[in-house]
């Protein structure tokens, strides 16, 4: 079963979850990263074992930021927070 990680604007984890569910048919060719101004960055869709790197410049602005798997039924229990701090 694949997942990913999708890093999003504080409160926002939910609501980028939903429309990842939402893309149906078109979620495996998205990678279920759907378009939302929210998404700071997301992985690919990834298989046991797999791996991506992800580099990327953290938020300038410090708050705690979601993390979650976007993969339709994931996102209630794969998800974390990333601190952003000064």
């Amino acid at each position: 079963m694949p997942h990913n990680i999708v890093f999003v604007k504080p409160g926002t984890a939910d609501a980028v979850a939903a429309d990842a569910a939402k893309l149906g048919a078109d979620g495996f060719k998205k990678q279920f990263v759907p378009d939302n101004k929210n998404i700071i960055i997301a992985s690919k869709l990834i298989d046991n074992k797999g791996q991506q790197i992800l580099e990327f410049t953290a938020p300038s602005e410090p708050g705690n930021y979601p993390f979650v798997c976007t993969f339709p039924g994931h996102d209630k229990l794969m998800r974390g927070i990333m601190k952003v701090t000064k």
